[in-house]
């Protein structure tokens, strides 16, 4: 069997064994989940609910209505495989894209075996997320870009996997897509041929065009997703002084979502006079959820629909508070950049619902594997431990691995010109960690760890593979000098 077959064998096994000791697969982010239109309308009309959504990009949801709704066996069975067919596809392209990159058979199924078998990985395993699709996303774009120049589908898989990766989540934003076609084109120029231009211009311009002007015509806004507003509040309010933001609130220059939540806020505003009968993806404000999922804050089984239109004056008021909390409080988000990028490369506790046996021997060996040190210090200004403000431990592992990549695409990138498409796998992937590194602790405050998780396989098999292959040619290097000063002092002898 091949080193890719083998690791994605590995990998199912693994899943399965979970799975089998009591690890459970919940569907709940689907039927309380915000990247979701409501779940009864996604699984009796895939296509017409996909067509309503507005709040995040298309494929995601529509993998997951077409899974759940078309399947003879049932939403939860078939999306379990799903993710298990995902989970297959991560470990086979990592293991492939090591190889690619000369990792011998031994060395690239143990990375793969690292970077996707952690608990910090597997955690998105259980549940239908987009998450973890684009892990595997981001594993297969790399590995499309290994081609040899003027093969058969090196220019146009690459667009097609970065196309798709931009329509499964807002992060990935056109500007990210944009610089990885730039890339493509540039490494692969002197092979170029007019149908490879057109297919890198044509395909993300229909697919990501095409989603915002369905959006212009559906809810008159020609984005790709409404929601950014939401987190972009989220990421700087935290940080603002309360005092300051009861001010601006009794002023008028900003509204209540700070304090009461945007769902809240929506619920008790704008979707008041709503029709509460309506059952479209668009038209009821709430849902109601399955009674196991029924929990916590949803114990009474209600929860919003964010992607009913009356939300979108919601949506629109949190960008405008932040904008002006921004405008007005610059060193709260600079303050809450540093938060963020605190919360970077933590190792938080995961605790599923239903535990595998296995699970917290698995989580312990993880902090292991990648080297979790206890935070350092933090100012005391910055409060007390909670969503905003990590004090986990912290890996030393992604930090370098990180840094392996970045440094490498860097020192690849000034070559592109030289070498072509060699060293195109290098770049992409330096520039997708640096796209979701930048924004991520940019645009976000609180959820830096499951940003950073979609990218985890990546970063911790590629650049272990980096480390590793420069500590063997260094070792090379040396080995070939020592025998060629050997050989001169024989030769030198009379």
């Amino acid at each position: 069997m091949t080193p890719p077959v083998v690791a994605g064998g590995i990998w199912a096994s693994w899943w399965l064994l979970l799975r089998v000791t009591g690890q459970g697969y919940s569907l709940r982010p689907v039927y309380a989940g915000y990247q979701f239109v409501p779940a009864d309308d996604l699984f009796d009309a895939p296509v017409s609910a996909v067509w309503s959504l507005h709040i995040q990009p298309p494929v995601w949801n529509l993998v997951v209505g077409a899974a759940g709704g078309w399947s003879p066996f049932g939403d939860a069975l078939t999306l379990q495989l799903v993710t298990l067919a995902l989970g297959i596809g991560l470990a086979a392209s990592l293991c492939a894209l090591l190889g690619a990159l000369g990792a011998p058979p031994g060395w690239a199924v143990g990375l793969t075996a690292l970077a996707t078998l952690n608990a910090q990985v597997m955690l998105h395993a259980f549940e239908p997320r987009y998450d973890f699709a684009v892990a595997t996303l981001t594993c297969l774009l790399v590995w499309t870009t290994t081609r040899p120049a003027g093969s058969r589908w090196a220019v146009a898989a690459p667009i097609v996997v970065s196309t798709t990766l931009a329509a499964t989540r807002t992060l990935y934003h056109p500007v990210w897509l944009v610089g990885v076609v730039v890339l493509v084109l540039i490494a692969h120029r002197r092979v170029l041929r007019p149908a490879n231009v057109a297919v890198a211009i044509a395909v993300p311009l229909v697919v990501i065009g095409g989603w915002a002007v369905k959006n212009q015509v559906v809810v008159e806004r020609p984005t790709v997703s409404t929601l950014t507003g939401m987190n972009l509040l989220r990421s700087v309010s935290p940080a603002t002084d309360e005092t300051a933001l009861e001010q601006m609130t009794t002023d008028g220059r900003i509204s209540e979502i700070w304090r009461v939540g945007l769902a809240r806020w929506a619920l008790d505003g704008p979707c008041l006079d709503a029709d509460q009968s309506g059952t479209g993806a668009l038209d009821s404000p709430t849902r109601t959820l399955p009674r196991q999922y029924r929990t916590g804050a949803f114990d009474d089984g209600v929860v919003p629909n964010y992607n009913a239109r009356c939300f979108l004056v919601a949506y629109d008021q949190a960008s405008s508070d932040a904008s002006t909390i921004i405008r007005e409080h610059p060193g709260a988000w600079v303050r809450g950049r540093l938060w963020a990028a605190n919360n970077w490369f933590g190792l938080p506790e995961v605790d599923p619902a239903d535990r595998s046996a296995l699970w917290t021997p698995l989580e312990l060996g993880t902090r292991a594997a990648l080297v979790g040190a206890p935070h350092p210090p933090l100012p005391d200004s910055w409060g007390a431990p909670s969503l905003w403000v990590h004090r986990t431990p912290v890996s030393i592992l992604l930090i370098t691995l990180s840094g392996a990549v970045l440094v490498t695409g860097v020192r690849r990138g000034v070559a592109v010109g030289r070498d072509g498409a060699a060293h195109l796998p290098e770049i992409v992937a330096a520039w997708t960690v640096a796209w979701t590194l930048v924004a991520g602790i940019a645009f976000e405050l609180g959820e830096q760890v499951r940003f950073r998780n979609a990218i985890d396989p990546l970063v911790i098999g590629l650049g272990g593979w980096l480390l590793i292959d420069a500590v063997r040619r260094r070792r090379s290097g040396r080995d070939a000098n020592s025998r060629d000063a050997a050989l001169s002092q024989r030769n030198a002898r009379p």
